[in-house]
């Protein structure tokens, strides 16, 4: 029974990550591809409008949609969540 519900309460959570995800972003996007040089894959993507947000890739080369803390900026030279003054960010991004 126990198993059940932790299934079914973790089932909701995804899903309601995933449609507010898709509602909320549906202007913004990965600069980049997760396939780096070579075919190794890249670690972190940039977001092309929300300095905040940035992109993990997955083992299958999928951009997986994260965002810093709030207050901060994704630094796209550093791959790390820092203060604006020290971040080197997009210079379009909000």
């Amino acid at each position: 029974m126990k198993k059940n519900v932790f299934k079914w309460s973790m089932a909701l959570v995804l899903c309601v990550a995933l449609i507010s995800g898709f509602v909320m972003r549906s202007e913004a996007y990965p600069i980049g591809s997760c396939h780096g040089h070579n075919g190794e894959k890249r670690n972190f993507l940039p977001d092309s409008e929300y300095c905040a947000a940035f992109y993990i890739c997955d083992d299958w080369y999928q951009p997986v949609l994260q965002w810093c803390p709030t207050g901060l900026h994704f630094d796209i030279y550093d791959e790390v969540c820092d203060w604006p003054a020290f971040s080197s960010s997009w210079p379009d991004c909000m």
